[in-house]
Parts: structure tokens; C-alpha cells; sequence
């Protein structure tokens, strides 16, 4: 997320599917590390669900431009059409200290 944040965009959410999904703890720890909220996916298979999402946004805009409509399907709204969440994940604040200055530590670690 740093990385993106750093490349100029904005990170309005966090989505999360498969494995980790399934431990409650360990959306916990994630959303405590990232010091952010975490939005649970319905699929479980999150990867297929974007992939889906853009290939309806490119199906439906070349529908679109077939038909003449100027306004194209954008991935926004294919994300309305198909994504659902089944619930929110919010950081335990009484753990974002604590990951903060573990993952600082393997930060400096890292860079020697």
C-alpha cells in the first residue's frame, strides 16, 4: 500500500478473500499491521472476481461503443454490479503499536 500511496494514488479501501479470510484472527492481525479497516469479500476467490470485474467493464463498454453510447461501462460500475462484502474488519488499536515498530525492526533488518 506504501507503494502505491508513494506513487500518488489513494487507497480508499482494503478487500480481502481466500485463506486469510477464513481465520477471523488473522483479518485482525492484517487489519492491525496496516493500520486500516479491512473489507471482507463474500467470493473467496478474490483474484478470479477482479479479473471477471475487468472483463465485464471491456465487455460492456465494446457493447456500448457498438450501440453508439458514448458513456463507457467503467470498472466502477462493474465492481456495483458483481462485488459484495460480508462485513469489516477494523484494526485492534491496542495492537497498531506494537505491529508498527515490529515491522519497522524487520524494515531495518532488511536494509542492513
Amino acid at each position: 500500500m506504501r507503494e502505491h500511496e508513494a506513487a500518488g494514488q489513494t487507497v480508499t479501501s482494503v478487500t480481502v478473500s481466500g485463506g486469510i479470510a477464513k481465520s477471523a484472527l488473522m483479518v485482525e492481525i492484517l487489519a492491525s499491521v496496516l493500520n486500516r479497516p479491512l473489507e471482507l469479500l463474500v467470493s473467496g476467490e478474490g483474484p478470479a472476481l477482479g479479473a471477471a470485474v475487468a472483463a465485464l467493464a471491456g465487455y460492456e463498454t465494446s457493447l456500448s461503443a457498438a450501440a453508439g453510447e458514448p458513456a463507457p461501462f467503467t470498472v466502477a460500475d462493474a465492481v456495483a454490479t458483481m462485488v459484495r462484502f460480508r462485513g469489516r474488519v477494523e484494526p485492534r488499536r491496542e495492537w497498531v503499536a506494537a505491529y508498527a515498530a515490529g515491522l519497522a525492526a524487520f524494515a531495518a533488518r532488511l536494509r542492513g
